[in-house]
C-alpha cells in the first residue's frame, strides 16, 4: 500500500442521537443490513489497512447491528480508539483484539435503558500501551481494574467494582456516575499517586453517605452534586491539595494547611429549588464556606456571590471564617460598590490585608501543564502519493455508490454527512 495517507477515520452513524439506518421506511430493511455489512466493515477495514492512528465509531443508541469481533480493529499502528457500538460479549481468546500501541480508549456502551451490559477484564488487560482510558454506560461491578500502567481513568454512568482498584500509576480520576460504592472511601485510599480528583455526587442515597478522602498526592479536587439530593457530608486528607473547584453545596472540611485557590459555582444550581428550599440552601452554603478557612485566593461566580448577599443580614451575626485570604475573586458583573457591609465583613473580617479582585494576577492562577504540540505527520511516513489519493477517491466512490444503488440516491444523499467519512 506504500505509505499512510490517513491518520484518523472516523464514522457517525446517528442524527443528534436518531439512527439514520434503522429510522428508514420497512421496505428498505435490506437496505439496512447491506449498510452495515458493505459500508462499516469495510470503512474499518480500509482504516486499518491504511495504518490509521486515530479511529472513531459511533452508533445511535437505537442503531441494531451485529456484534463485532475485538479482532476486527487489530492494528499495530493504532494509539486512539473510540467505539460506540456493539462488541461481542463473550469473545474467544483467538478473537481478542492485538493493539499493541493503543494509549488512548473510550468504550461507550451500546445500552438498552436502565440496562448496563458488563465489561470483559480481557479487553482492557490485553492492551500493554493503554495509558487513558474513559468508559460510559458499563456495569463494572465484579470488575478487577488491575491495570498498573494507567496514568487516565473516566467513567462516566457506570456501576463501579466494589473490590479495591489496582492502579498504581494512576494521576488523573473522573467519576461521573450516580452509582457511588459505600466503600469508596476505601478506594480513594489505594490511589497512592492520583494528583487530579473531578466526583460528580449526583444520586440521593450517594449523597446521604460521609465520603472520605485520603490521597497523599492529590494536587486538584473537583465536586459537582445536585440540589434535589440531602447534602453529602465530605472530609479530605490531602496535605499536598493546592486547588479546589466545587459545583453545589455540601458539607466539606479539608485537612489541609493552605489551599492556594477555591472556586466556588452555584451557575444554575437553583433552578429545581423550590422557594421555601432556596433559603435552607443559602445558610447550608455558609456550612459548606466555613470548611474552606485555610483558602488563599477564594472565586465566587455571580450565583453564588448572589446567593450570600440575599443572607447579609444573617451574615452580619457570624464571624469570617476566612483567616488565609490574600485576594476574593468576584465576576466581572458584580461590582464591589454593590456589597453590603455586612457581605465585605464576613469575606474580609478574618483577613484584613486581603483584596477584592475581577481578576487574579497571573502568578495567583491556576495554570494547566502545557501540552506539547507535535506535527501532524512529524516521525511519520509522507502523506499519499498522488496514486495513492486516487485509490481513496475510488473507495469514497466505492462505498457512495453501494449506498445508492442499495437506497437510492436521495436516501444516500441523505444519509452520509461530513462526519460519514471524514477521515477518508
Amino acid at each position: 500500500m506504500g505509505s499512510s495517507a490517513v491518520r484518523r477515520a472516523r464514522i457517525i452513524a446517528e442524527n443528534e442521537g436518531e439512527d439514520r439506518v434503522s429510522g428508514l421506511p420497512d421496505e428498505q430493511s435490506v437496505s439496512k443490513k447491506r449498510f452495515r455489512g458493505c459500508v462499516v466493515e469495510k470503512f474499518i477495514q480500509y482504516a486499518i489497512s491504511r495504518n490509521v492512528q486515530e479511529l472513531h465509531i459511533c452508533f445511535g443508541i437505537n442503531f441494531k447491528h451485529k456484534p463485532y469481533k475485538l479482532s476486527t480493529f487489530s492494528s499495530k499502528f493504532l494509539e486512539k480508539l473510540t467505539l460506540g457500538m456493539q462488541l461481542e460479549e463473550s469473545p474467544l481468546e483467538s478473537d481478542i483484539w492485538v493493539l499493541p500501541a493503543l494509549t488512548t480508549l473510550h468504550l461507550k456502551c451500546s445500552y438498552t435503558y436502565g440496562v448496563n451490559y458488563k465489561l470483559h477484564e480481557s479487553w482492557l488487560t490485553s492492551l500493554p500501551a493503554l495509558r487513558t482510558l474513559t468508559l460510559d454506560f458499563w456495569d463494572l461491578s465484579e470488575t478487577s481494574f488491575s491495570l498498573p500502567n494507567l496514568t487516565t481513568l473516566e467513567l462516566f454512568y457506570c456501576k463501579l467494582p466494589r473490590i479495591v482498584w489496582n492502579l498504581p500509576a494512576l494521576l488523573t480520576l473522573h467519576l461521573g456516575t450516580s452509582d457511588i460504592p459505600k466503600n469508596m472511601s476505601e478506594l480513594f485510599s489505594a490511589l497512592v499517586n492520583l494528583q487530579n480528583l473531578t466526583l460528580n455526587i449526583w444520586e440521593e442515597e450517594s449523597m446521604k453517605r460521609e465520603y472520605f478522602i485520603s490521597c497523599p498526592q492529590l494536587l486538584n479536587l473537583d465536586i459537582w452534586t445536585q440540589c434535589y439530593a440531602p447534602p453529602a457530608n465530605i472530609v479530605v486528607s490531602a496535605p499536598q491539595l493546592r486547588n479546589f473547584s466545587s459545583f453545589g453545596i455540601f458539607a466539606i472540611k479539608f485537612g489541609v494547611p493552605e489551599l492556594e485557590n477555591v472556586n466556588i459555582k452555584l451557575k444554575d444550581w437553583f433552578n429545581y429549588a423550590g422557594p421555601l428550599d432556596t433559603k435552607k440552601y443559602y445558610q447550608r452554603f455558609t456550612c459548606m464556606l466555613s470548611g474552606l478557612g485555610t483558602a488563599k485566593n477564594l472565586s465566587f461566580d455571580l450565583e453564588s456571590i448572589e446567593a450570600l448577599s440575599e443572607i447579609s443580614g444573617f451574615l452580619a451575626s457570624i464571624s469570617s471564617p476566612f483567616y488565609n485570604l490574600k485576594y476574593v475573586k468576584l465576576p466581572e458583573d458584580h461590582k464591589e460598590s454593590n456589597m453590603s457591609t455586612a457581605l465585605r465583613s464576613y469575606l474580609l473580617g478574618g483577613s484584613p490585608r486581603a483584596t477584592i479582585v475581577t481578576s487574579l494576577p497571573q502568578k495567583n492562577r491556576i495554570l494547566q501543564a502545557p501540552v506539547p504540540v507535535v506535527a501532524e505527520n512529524a516521525g511519520h511516513e509522507p502523506l499519499a502519493s498522488p496514486a495513492e489519493e486516487l485509490e481513496l477517491r475510488a473507495l469514497r466512490m466505492e462505498i457512495l455508490t453501494e449506498i445508492q444503488n442499495d437506497m437510492g440516491t436521495n436516501l444516500a444523499a441523505g444519509f452520509i454527512g461530513d462526519d460519514l467519512l471524514s477521515g477518508l
